[in-house]
Order: structure tokens, then sequence, then C-alpha cells
């Protein structure tokens, strides 16, 4: 019987596999552990963004030095609104796979989100603990997530740039001064990012000699529209069991899913520049989610032509969202 499987196998011959109901065992342990300290990483974000704002330094000294306890609605209202709207980004994005599992009639399980000090977090991880029915299955249910966490994260980045705009020179001009704020680095380590930035703000905003010390004061909204457009383009990567990776398998099947992961890690590293980012994101990848998908039920069918064009636009999107602009001007 192993011998015709394994002829079957190297034939490329349709199979049918039977498994237990739970594909993927859980590790609840590791996954709360995980996604506890994400929360904590995102707070500690959440309130860095603002530490290297000097006027901000210095309106909480004065309050130490009158003796006044620290009860400040500004400083309170921009650490809050980084992290509730970095939480409810996170929310769109799985309550999305999870529309689609329980649309297709299978199961996932609870999302672990990952920490990360740099961004606050780098998204979620999510196992199907059952099979989808075909490849159509899988590619929806893989889009989904990063394609409305980007529209929300590209809405919010707006939202927050216009809002920023507004505050600059306008009656808000006080306000202005205490916005939490990026680095030009970072803001420039997302060709997508850079150029909405530039559009909105000037090109003069990122145009600086030293992009590592300058700070760019922005609303609450804009940066977690940045993190959000970096976080999600990094999902659709091609990687292992990733949502691109997902993608990868559901355009052109598990063999080539498993080939493209080091071409993924190659282009990648070609991209690397100075952040940390990207090699947080691979380390999480390698260790979580270098495994290619479980199986479809159907493995043989594949995607019509909106979804191959669908698949092909995300690529196009996942590359100018996490490349460096630098690459690009080069």
């Amino acid at each position: 019987a192993n011998s015709d499987l394994d002829e079957k196998i190297i034939k490329k011959e349709p199979i049918l596999l039977i498994t237990g109901p739970d594909l993927t065992p859980p590790r609840y342990v590791r996954n709360f552990a995980l996604t506890s300290l994400a929360f904590a990483t995102t707070g500690f974000f959440s309130a860095g963004v603002w530490v290297g704002n000097g006027e901000m330094e210095e309106r909480i000294q004065n309050l130490n030095l009158a003796g006044q306890a620290y009860q400040d609605k500004i400083v309170d209202s921009n650490i809050g609104g980084v992290f509730v709207s970095m939480c409810f980004l996170f929310l769109v994005h799985d309550l999305a796979h999870k529309f689609v599992a329980s649309r297709k009639n299978f199961d996932m399980s609870v999302p672990t989100i990952l920490p990360f000090t740099v961004t606050g977090n780098l998204g979620a991880v999510t196992r199907l603990k059952s099979s989808p029915l075909d490849r159509a299955s899988l590619f929806d249910f893989a889009l989904s997530g990063p394609l409305v966490g980007l529209l929300f994260s590209l809405g919010a980045l707006f939202v927050g740039l216009t809002l920023t705009v507004a505050m600059d020179g306008g009656a808000n001009t006080g306000a202005y001064d205490f916005l939490p704020a990026l680095s030009a680095e970072f803001i420039r380590q997302s060709a997508l990012v850079s150029g909405i930035v530039s559009a909105i703000l000037g090109p003069e905003t990122l145009a600086v000699t030293d992009p590592a010390t300058t700070l760019i004061p922005m609303h609450p909204f804009a940066v977690t529209g940045v993190i959000g457009v970096l976080i999600n383009s990094l999902n659709l990567l091609p990687l292992g069991s990733s949502d691109g990776g997902r993608i990868a398998q559901a355009v052109f099947g598990r063999e080539f899913a498993r080939n493209s992961l080091f071409i993924s890690y190659l282009c990648l590293f070609l991209s690397y520049r100075t952040d940390l980012v990207i090699p947080g994101y691979i380390l999480y990848n390698f260790v979580l989610q270098s495994e290619a998908e479980i199986p479809c039920r159907n493995e043989v069918d594949g995607l019509d032509a909106p979804r191959l064009i669908l698949a092909a636009f995300s690529l196009f999107v996942a590359f100018a969202g996490c490349t460096p602009a630098a690459f690009f001007s080069q």
C-alpha cells in the first residue's frame, strides 16, 4: 500500500488524505504568553512614540517641578489613541479571517499575537484546525485579513496625516507640539508609506540629512497607519504558513510554496538596511510559520482569473509596503 501511495505522489496523481479532527494541536501556554507579552510591548510602543518629543518631556518635567500629580489629558489621549487604534487594526484583520472561515465551513485557531518592541507587535499567527474545501477557499481566507487590515491602515494613515496638517499652523498648534512622533528613518522603511507621507506632509518632510534622529510629529491615527501598513505588508509575503504563504500555496500548489521560501527570505535580506523589523519577522516566521499550510480537501482545482490577478496585486503591495524607500532610489 505504501509503495502505491509513493508512486501516486511521484506521479503527482490525486490522493485521498484522511486525518483526525484537529490538524494543529494547540499550545495554550506558549500562545497565551506571547499574546500577553504582545499587549505589553504594544503599550510600551504607544508610550514610546512620544518619549522623544522634547515638548512633551518638558511638559512632564514642569508638572513634576510644580508638585502636581501626573494627570495630563493630552499625554493620556495620545498614548491611548495609539494603543486602542493598533488593537482595533489587529481585531479587524483577524475578524476578516474568522468571517471567511465561517462562510467556507472550516475552523481556525485563536490568533496568537507576536510581541515586538520596535513596532509594538508583528501581527498574529493563526492556525487552520480543519482543511479548507479547496485552494480558492484557502486563498479567500488568506487574503481577507491583510486586505481588510491594509484598507483600514491606509484609511487611518490618510485621516491621521490630514489631521496632522490641520493641527500644524492651525487653531490646534498647541496640541501639535505634543503629538507622538516617528523618526524619518522608521517611516522610510516602507516605500508605500514614504510616498503617502511625502504626498500629504510635503516632500521635504522625509528629505532630511539625519533621518535616524529627525522626528516627524503625527496624529495617533497616522502612527497606527504606518505600523498597520508595514505589518500587513509583511503578512502578505509568501513565507511558510503566513497569509502570503497561504496565497502562494493556493496559487501554485504546495511544492512551489515550499520552494519559494528561500527566494522570499533572499529578497527580504536584499532589501534590508538598518531596521530590525524585517529580521524580527523572518525570525518569527522561521520558528512559528516555516512549514506549508495543511492540505485542502481538494488540492487539484486551481484558482480563477480574478483571484490570480488579486494574488499578483497583493504581492506588489507587499513588497511596496515593506521595502525601504532607499531601495528604489538607488
